[in-house]
């Protein structure tokens, strides 16, 4: 599934999905783990603005990420 279009619009809703960052010791996201039922907005959102993103299937899913 591809991201949408990167205007200055849909880049201010992908890091409103990441907003936590301020809870970590470093808001710059590396290597990030995704886990949980599948959020392309949010999947979108790391995408773009980690370095590295690895999606953990859910137990009993089917789905490839």
């Amino acid at each position: 599934m591809s991201d949408p279009v990167l205007t200055r619009d849909n880049l201010i809703l992908l890091v409103r999905r990441i907003d936590w960052r301020f809870l970590l010791p470093s808001p710059v996201l590396k290597s990030v783990g995704y886990f949980g039922k599948p959020d392309e907005t949010h999947l979108s959102a790391l995408r773009h603005f980690s370095e590295q993103l690895t999606i953990v299937p859910q137990i009993g899913s089917t789905e490839s990420a």
